[in-house]
Order: C-alpha cells, then sequence, then structure tokens
C-alpha cells in the first residue's frame, strides 16, 4: 500500500511533457506574458505609424491645393468662369474685355499687412515658423505633431499697426478688367487657359483662369460645329421662275446666289466653305446651309386665281 502511494506521488512530479507523452515540448515559464508584451508593441507600433502618414499627407504638398513638385511656391487656386461671344468674333477672331472681382497684394503695404516694416514682429509662441510642436503621450512613447500657430494664424509674424489700406489682412479686392484674346473658329465650348490670372496671396503663386468659350445667340445664323446655317424667304413668284439674293454673313461679307429655276420650299442651298474658320488651321472652313422658305400670298384676286389655274392647268397638261 505504501509502495502504491509513493508510485502516484513520483508520479505527480513527472513533468507534463513527459507525463503526456514524448513528443509534445513544454513552453518555456512565462512565454504568454511576453506573446501579450509583444502584441501591445506591435499594436502602440502601429498607432505610431497611422500618425504620422496622417501627418505627413497633412503637411505634405498637394496638387489640389496647387502646389509643383520641386517648386518651393504653392499656387493659389484657379478660377473658371464661362463667356458668350457673337459668332462674328468667332469669325474674325478678336479680344473680349470682361470685368471681375481679383484678390490682390495691397499695394499700400506690399503684403506685409503693416504700416511700417517695423510694425511686423516675430511671433512669440511659434518664433516665425507658423507652427507649433504638439507632444502627446501615449503610454511609455510620446508623439509629436505640428499644428496651425494660434497666435499669428500661421503667419508667423504679429502686427502692431495694422495696415490702413487692407487692415492687416495683406490683401485688398478690387475690380479690374480682363481681356481675352479669342482665336479664329475657336470650338464651341472651348476652354481657354489664362496662366497666372487668378487671385494673388502672399507667399503663393497666382493660379490659372479657366474660360469656357460659347457662341452668343445670333438673331440670323446658327452654329453646328464649324458649319453655319440661316433662313431666307423667297417670294412665290421667285421661288416659281428663278431669284438672286444677297446674303451677309456674320463676319460682314456678301455672298450672292443665283437661281434660274424653280425652288421647291424648305429647300436646303450649301454654301461650300462659307461656315467659320477651323481654329488653328483658319484657311479651311465649314460650310453655310441656307434654308430656302417660300411666302405665300395672303390673297389672291379674281384674275390671279384665273392666271393661276391656267398655268398650272397648263403645267398639268404637258406633263401629261
Amino acid at each position: 500500500m505504501s509502495e502504491a502511494r509513493q508510485t502516484v506521488k513520483d508520479a505527480s512530479q513527472i513533468p507534463p511533457s513527459v507525463a503526456i507523452g514524448s513528443n509534445r515540448r513544454q513552453l518555456p515559464k512565462g512565454n504568454g506574458s511576453r506573446l501579450e508584451d509583444l502584441t501591445l508593441v506591435l499594436l502602440i507600433m502601429g498607432i505610431i505609424a497611422t500618425a504620422v502618414a496622417v501627418g505627413i499627407m497633412y503637411f505634405l504638398p498637394r496638387e489640389s491645393e496647387g502646389r509643383f513638385w520641386g517648386s518651393s511656391l504653392r499656387k493659389t487656386p484657379d478660377s473658371a468662369f464661362t463667356i458668350k461671344i457673337p459668332l462674328g468674333v468667332i469669325a474674325t477672331g478678336g479680344s473680349i474685355t470682361v470685368k471681375r472681382n481679383r484678390q490682390k497684394i495691397c499695394p499700400s503695404c506690399d503684403g506685409q499687412g503693416a504700416e511700417d516694416p517695423n510694425d511686423v514682429q516675430t511671433c512669440s509662441l511659434c518664433h516665425g515658423a507658423g507652427v507649433r510642436t504638439v507632444i502627446q503621450q501615449m503610454g511609455p512613447f510620446q508623439m509629436q505633431s505640428k499644428e496651425r500657430c494660434p497666435k499669428c494664424g500661421g503667419q508667423g509674424v504679429t502686427i502692431t499697426k495694422p495696415c490702413a489700406k487692407c487692415g492687416g489682412h495683406r490683401h485688398v479686392h478690387t475690380d479690374e478688367e480682363l481681356v481675352i484674346n479669342i482665336p479664329k473658329g475657336i470650338p464651341e465650348n472651348h476652354v481657354l487657359i489664362l496662366p497666372q490670372e487668378s487671385d494673388e496671396m502672399v507667399g503663393h503663386a497666382p493660379g490659372d483662369v479657366h474660360v469656357q468659350v460659347t457662341s452668343e445667340r445670333d438673331p440670323k445664323f446658327s452654329r453646328r460645329g464649324d458649319d453655319l446655317s440661316t433662313q431666307m424667304h423667297l417670294s412665290l413668284l421667285d421661288a416659281l421662275i428663278g431669284y438672286t439674293i444677297e446674303l451677309n454673313h456674320v463676319d460682314g461679307h456678301a455672298i450672292s446666289s443665283q437661281k434660274t429655276n424653280i425652288t421647291s420650299p424648305n429647300e436646303i442651298v450649301t454654301f461650300k466653305g462659307e461656315g467659320l474658320p477651323i481654329m488653328n488651321n483658319p484657311d479651311q472652313k465649314g460650310d453655310l446651309h441656307v434654308e430656302m422658305k417660300v411666302s405665300l400670298p395672303k390673297s389672291l384676286t379674281s384674275e390671279q386665281k384665273k392666271g393661276f389655274k391656267e398655268l398650272l392647268s397648263g403645267q398639268i397638261l404637258e406633263e401629261e
């Protein structure tokens, strides 16, 4: 009995790896806590990496803000608007002047924002950097990030006596005229880009102005690509015996046409090369399409009715 008890006692002292089977190994004591520590470290490192990535995306130049890679200056945002111009200007080319309101660097203080250069002081909070460093404690780690200085608004300086014209804002809004050159035959909805004609801002290069050009509605002509269309009204007599007409083009020159036979109502007469010039190739032009409208008399006398009846009856007999 005592030997059996001794056997059980000895068996309880056998390591689990040996008692269960010789093919299994026992993990060293404390590995579980080390695994938890490693997981925590990886988690913290992931949080830090994400924060750094977000910071880089925030502070690095972005094309949407107008900064060019390799350039030290940001660009102000581009601006865009649409103008309608007469077909005559499209046919001949020319320039259009439009009025606009534009932000410009203050001419009084040259963008300093102060009456006198001595009134501009380096910010005491960010020491001229425009940003300040913020340290956040995350467990045993510290994370640094930068934010815009709340005292100077990111300018790096403070102004003791603001400029009387701009009020210390460094910029003013002025009404000015913008001259837009229109090339011959500019296509419908074509966009012209005017470099550096957008708003001005201190420390920035001006952005571009995008101008979309459309045709102004014309009382006589309509546009379809490089072709023009219009209508001419003929009397019944001209439609029957022929006509000689003269049509004034949108560019001012006259077009003559002659016909000696019958013109059907709504007949289309095409004048080759009398449309709009093709941009960048003004020697080539579209066509002009003229729809002939026949105007009928409102009433006829008895003699006129008799004459038309005899005329048309004779024509019918000849055709038969």
